[in-house]
């Protein structure tokens, strides 16, 4: 392999959340499959590129399993909840067991039944817009942001608003997003995981008053859920609940926050958002391709493999940089410009083939309501002060801050 120390930066560095695109640009130009030496893997940052190693699960899988410094659990802890919760997720599942739950999964998660929530979603955005109507400021990371996702995943489990559980789901969800992290070393991974235990006695807390009170709700549609003479395992929801979490807390939370920013950097592109109704399901699609919320997807070579001249070894990590691919000027005209009325929806913030993110749907019709509450309930919107920075992540960019000004009512 050709070593390209000049390419190279650090993924940590919020210097570099700021701005990556320049240098996402040059690899794509000089070294589109890239040696990266600081993080021990492959850089992958052309459009074409990213989809092939999408669709190619044969080859490129995302269990961690596969990787080469795996360490399997320590002895004793393999019957450890947590672990089966992990062992039993979608991302984590190969063969007919991960066909089976995709069925299953897809049964409990029709479009119609996401649909069904936009009725609950407004409300969980208006309640949030209304405790600032008045203050003329709000900050959009921390009084939208981190809240509007979390809640509205609590709401859409069939959570009382309000109640003492509702309040653990939350801290514990917070708790457990760290461990969608597939570099950690097993020994902090356990560490997290053997804290997630009391996430897990909450969920089955929550099931078995589902399973005596079904109701109109995504838990009782789980439990009920049925693919020919199949149904979900309680491990199988709980591995759900885990992955509903994980897809649509932090991503969702960081995709507003970055859409926001980006809407109000560009007036002309706000204006249109408002007074083109019929362009909010397409602006959506152009914001996560605009600023995408995830740096990376990742997934490890099962074999040794080609890609585009370059030989990865069975076990190494392969990075599919999905903010460089999405200002690809061989697939976008005008990469750099935010354009809400181009059709962005070939972009690939929920990845795509066999691991596609099953929440995607719920995820756009969150940051769709998002967007247009806002917008539409908080009139000209304008910068409080532009000293936002990121916050140190491996797979997410993460605004720390985002403080607007509005016109009170």
């Amino acid at each position: 392999m050709l070593n390209r120390p000049d390419l190279d930066f650090d993924p940590l560095d919020p210097a570099f959340d700021a701005d990556p695109y320049p240098l996402y640009r040059r690899l794509q130009h000089e070294d589109p499959v890239h040696w990266w030496e600081a993080s021990g893997g492959w850089l992958v940052t052309r459009h074409d590129d990213l989809v092939e190693v999408l669709l190619d699960a044969k080859r490129f899988s995302p269990n961690r399993k596969y990787w080469e410094a795996y360490e399997p659990p320590p002895s004793g802890l393999e019957d450890l909840a947590s672990v089966r919760m992990l062992n039993s997720t979608l991302s984590t599942t190969e063969g007919k067991q991960h066909l089976r739950l995709r069925r299953l999964a897809n049964a409990a998660f029709t479009r119609s039944k996401v649909q069904q929530l936009e009725p609950m979603i407004r409300s969980v955005m208006d309640g949030l817009i209304d405790a600032h109507r008045s203050r003329a400021s709000i900050d959009m990371v921390a009084d939208v942001g981190q809240l509007f996702p979390v809640t509205t995943i609590s709401r859409m489990f069939g959570i009382p608003a309000g109640e003492q559980l509702e309040v653990r789901f939350k801290e514990l969800a917070d708790d457990i997003v760290g461990l969608v992290n597939p570099l950690l070393p097993t020994s902090e991974l356990m560490r997290g995981l053997e804290q997630a235990e009391e996430f897990l006695s909450l969920v089955h807390e929550l099931m078995d008053w589902k399973s005596e009170h079904p109701a109109e709700d995504l838990m009782s549609a789980m439990l009920l859920a049925e693919a020919g003479d199949e149904r979900l395992t309680r491990d199988e929801i709980v591995s759900m609940v885990f992955s509903i979490i994980i897809a649509g807390s932090e991503t969702v939370s960081n995709a507003f926050s970055l859409g926001m920013r980006a809407l109000v950097r560009r007036p002309d592109q706000l204006k249109l958002f408002l007074e083109q109704r019929d362009l909010r399901v397409t602006a959506v699609e152009e914001l996560l391709r605009f600023e995408p919320s995830v740096k990376y997807l990742l997934r490890f070579a099962t074999e040794d493999v080609k890609l585009r001249g370059q030989h990865i070894i069975e076990g190494q990590t392969v990075f599919l940089s999905v903010p460089a691919a999405h200002r690809d000027p061989d697939v976008y005209a005008y990469p750099d410009t935010l354009d809400i009325t181009r059709d962005a929806s070939n972009n690939y913030s929920f990845g795509a083939g066999p691991f596609f993110c099953m929440g995607s749907q719920l995820a756009r019709l969150e940051l769709k309501i998002a967007f247009e509450t806002v917008l539409e309930e908080l009139p000209n919107l304008r910068f409080d002060a532009e000293d936002w920075s990121y916050t140190p992540h491996s797979v997410l960019r993460v605004l720390n801050r985002l403080p607007l000004r509005f016109d009170p009512a």
